[in-house]
């Protein structure tokens, strides 16, 4: 028999009067998220050995971070510990490992070790937004220039600063980054106009559609975390067609679904005149300028902002309606 049986995470309290968390999105379950000044909790079931005295001890929260509380800390078994975690206002936001450690006074030594995490999110990163970013970089393939965006625009309403943009995107991350290696992306983010630095050194949105922004990121050139050795590096199997059909750049896999969907109505000719006069999809204003193999550069009449991108998968149904490469 366990002697541990850890029970479902709730909240216990939350300053902002909202209702417990019921979403985990896609996180373990044994991460405890939580905001500055929130109390969070769950509970922890003793089954034995019968009539022995049990401790339950919290270790690794730091106590800048949250103040632990255990009740009952120790009783005879079988009973049920209640361990709440009130966090501080000033909690830095991050992810901090603790352990729940089980130990057996009777015979004197620990007799059980529960794993779990606390996610502390600042006060504007909500789960929802932590997990939509997590996803734009692990699963969207769009790296930095993703995840910054949509902190700048879709999570700081009013602006962001510098620092506090790095903080969240090195939480999102998942480890440290160079304040230059953010400047520099920064910096290449406003000459593709999605973003601009106001005068009080906050940084707010140009582009306010996912699409759109999503749109100007060149995935080919993101690079994402790479393995910590080179052994796991020779290992990483080539990936499969469809795997690499999942990265093909957004506005090619829009074009292409409404240039099929023109193609039923109208026939290819119409697809085909959409895809050189209308490539964007988004907007439907954006003129082809260069298809060369899986290479296409288009430029946006509304604004002149002319973009790249490769795709095979466009590139094949180009030659499949009877266009000719330049």
């Amino acid at each position: 028999m366990s002697v541990v049986e850890e029970k479902e995470a709730k909240t216990l309290t939350r300053k902002s009067g909202d209702t417990p968390r019921q979403e985990s999105f896609g996180l373990d379950r044994r991460v405890l998220v939580a905001h500055p000044g929130d109390r969070v909790g769950f509970f922890v079931r003793i089954n034995g050995p019968s009539r022995h005295v049990i401790s339950v001890e919290v270790r690794g929260i730091p106590s800048s971070v949250a103040e632990v509380a255990v009740s009952p800390h120790r009783a005879v078994a079988p009973y049920t510990a209640e361990i709440s975690l009130a966090i501080r206002g000033d909690a830095e936001p991050g992810l901090y490992p603790f352990s729940v450690v089980i130990n057996n006074l009777t015979i004197g030594r620990p007799v059980g070790v529960e794993k779990l995490g606390l996610l502390v999110l600042s006060r504007e990163l909500t789960l929802r937004h932590y997990a939509e970013a997590r996803r734009i970089y692990r699963y969207e393939g769009l790296g930095a220039q993703g995840v910054l965006w949509y902190l700048i625009a879709m999570v700081y309403e009013n602006g962001v600063g510098f620092m506090e943009l790095k903080r969240a995107y090195e939480l999102i991350r998942g480890g440290p980054v160079r304040k230059a290696t953010i400047a520099k992306i920064l910096k290449q983010m406003i000459r593709k106009n999605l973003i601009v630095k106001g005068e009080d050194g906050r940084y707010y949105p140009l582009v306010t559609k996912q699409e759109v922004a999503f749109s100007r990121i060149d995935r080919s050139r993101v690079r994402m975390q790479q393995s910590k050795t080179w052994k796991e590096r020779k290992e990483r199997q080539e990936p499969t067609k469809s795997e690499k059909l999942l990265h093909e750049p957004y506005v090619a896999k829009l074009a292409l679904m409404r240039a099929k969907k023109i193609a039923q109505k109208h026939g290819s000719l119409a697809a085909a005149y959409f895809l050189v006069h209308s490539l964007v999809g988004a907007r439907e204003t954006g003129i082809l300028l260069l298809w060369l193999n899986t290479l296409f550069i288009y430029c946006e009449q509304k604004t002149g902002f002319c973009h790249y991108f490769y795709s095979e998968l466009l590139s094949r149904y180009f030659q499949l309606l009877g266009l000719t490469r330049a």
